[in-house]
């Protein structure tokens, strides 16, 4: 089977919609809270923290780039663990780039026009319809930043494999055509997607571990083997080397860990995140 993660534009009942369809599919469902509050448990971070790396955008006193990617890389472990159990469907921002790669994930977004954007945002937070576009515009504004930020890009509409306008039809038509794009044959899963949905997800575990310690590392998986490019003072290598080592014992995809000690890593990490 197939599992989807669902991205939307503020004030289009994404949520919502992305339930109902898993409720068809006999998908289990997790929201972006709850996906935030499972990550943060998890990786001992508070759970307002994380959640504003993902929504909130930067300021010239708050949250640096590199706590913004590091507290991203525990939400994208915890999709691509509940995606590697496959028949699932998330909800949650950026699902373009949280689980890339793998053949049988649906990524897809739920949009409409900005005016029922900003109609929607009137009646929900009683504005203005003048203050109602501008939160909608300034949504949007901060998601592109954000997605800029963590994947080096805009998180624009060509980047997902299907976009459903609610202004074609009612909610409830915008459920049913995730659940039938989801049943196609093209998203049905195999076992070389299986596979790799198991490497992708050992590789992200890893990193994101690394990331609570504040270590930035890039790390891939194949055939059993991990290989972990980090950087890190000389005086901790030995202690990351021994928790890597006890992570991937755990993990069934990995049979074999080498870490990789580099001078610098950033270019590498920042395209990790694309």
């Amino acid at each position: 089977m197939s599992s989807v993660l669902v991205s939307s534009r503020s004030f289009t009942a994404g949520a919502q919609i992305a339930a109902a369809a898993a409720h068809s599919l006999g998908h289990d469902f997790a929201s972006f809270d709850d996906l935030v509050a499972s990550a943060a448990s998890r990786y001992a971070v508070p759970a307002d923290k994380l959640r504003d790396a993902l929504v909130r955008a930067p300021s010239l006193l708050g949250m640096a780039d590199r706590t913004r990617r590091h507290l991203a890389r525990m939400l994208i472990a915890e999709c691509s663990a509940r995606v590697e159990r496959d028949q699932v469907v998330l909800h949650v921002p950026f699902a373009s780039s949280m689980v890339p790669g793998i053949s049988h994930v649906l990524r897809a977004r739920i949009t409409s026009r900005t005016p029922s954007r900003v109609q929607a945002a009137a009646d929900e937070l009683r504005l203005s319809p003048e203050k109602a576009a501008k939160r909608v515009a300034a949504d949007d504004r901060d998601r592109d930043v954000i997605c800029m930020i963590l994947f080096g890009k805009a998180d624009d509409d060509s980047s997902y494999d299907l976009v459903v306008n609610l202004d074609g039809g009612p909610p409830e038509q915008a459920a049913q055509q995730l659940v039938n794009t989801a049943a196609e044959r093209r998203y049905l899963a195999s076992s070389y997607s299986a596979k790799s949905a198991a490497e992708l997800a050992a590789a992200n575990a890893i990193e994101a571990s690394l990331a609570a310690r504040e270590v930035d590392a890039v790390v891939t998986v194949h055939d059993g083997q991990a290989t972990v490019r980090a950087h890190a003072p000389a005086g901790k290598r030995a202690e990351l080397v021994g928790a890597v080592e006890t992570l991937a014992a755990r993990l069934p995809a990995i049979k074999k860990a080498e870490v990789v000690w580099v001078d610098d890593l950033f270019d590498s990490y920042a395209a990790s995140m694309r």
